[in-house]
């Protein structure tokens, strides 16, 4: 829930974030995210999802958020030209965090955060 609740505040932030991550995480296809990027498209506000850098991971054996469902989103927001830095499927995993997961996350945190400003 917390992905989601990440996608969802991304998209109703009018500036471009550090970064935005969601892990086993998707956003439904009747979400309101999307009419927001939509207007957003074709106005001078920004939308944090269409401008931050973004980062989802999903374990392939999720069955309690269909992996498939996070592939979705991560297209979805890729086709409005989201950035999505990184879409890993890591393999075997359910709905959990895996020391991989993580570490990839880190990379890309490390990669994506101006280190000077963060420290």
């Amino acid at each position: 829930m917390g992905g989601g609740v990440a996608l969802q505040t991304a998209a109703r932030c009018h500036y471009k974030l550090g970064a935005v991550f969601a892990m086993s995480s998707y956003l439904c296809d009747d979400s309101l995210v999307w009419s927001l990027i939509d207007k957003c498209k074709n106005c001078t506000d920004s939308n944090s999802l269409l401008t931050s850098p973004i980062f989802m991971a999903h374990g392939s054996d999720d069955d309690f958020v269909l992996p498939r469902w996070g592939k979705s989103t991560a297209a979805r927001l890729e086709s409005f030209g989201g950035d999505i830095n990184q879409f890993l499927e890591i393999p075997g995993a359910g709905h959990e965090m895996t020391r991989y997961e993580l570490e990839e996350l880190c990379k890309f945190l490390l990669k994506t955060l101006d280190r000077e400003n963060v420290m």
